[in-house]
């Protein structure tokens, strides 16, 4: 299951992908929901701190989907898209990663 949601300041519109898919749908599947969630999950109070979440379960389920066999042998489709969408969202959670911690350990 992977999910996707877009913030816009007072609302969220969110989606769910889940079902059992073959390796190439994963790949596509986790490419879309974690670009967009990445780039237009945080406009929002409740965006803001449900972003992460939404990040870090994409990225887990994706990577126990790993493996999975393609659906064709050497068929790779939407594994490029993929490895930019969790070098992405790694990046995106580096800083809420970052306020926490300072935050834990008093700012200095």
């Amino acid at each position: 299951m992977f999910l996707q949601q877009i913030g816009a300041l007072v609302i969220r519109f969110h989606r769910r992908v889940e079902g059992q898919l073959c390796r190439n749908c994963v790949n596509e599947h986790f490419a879309k929901t974690t670009l967009i969630t990445s780039l237009l999950g945080w406009w929002g109070v409740i965006s803001f701190i449900l972003t992460p979440f939404f990040l870090l379960n994409n990225v887990i389920r994706y990577l126990s989907c790993l493996g999975l066999k393609p659906v064709d042998e050497g068929s790779q489709r939407g594994m490029g898209l993929a490895l930019i969408a969790i070098v992405i969202a790694v990046g995106a959670l580096s800083l809420p990663a970052y306020i926490i911690i300072r935050a834990i350990m008093g700012g200095s």
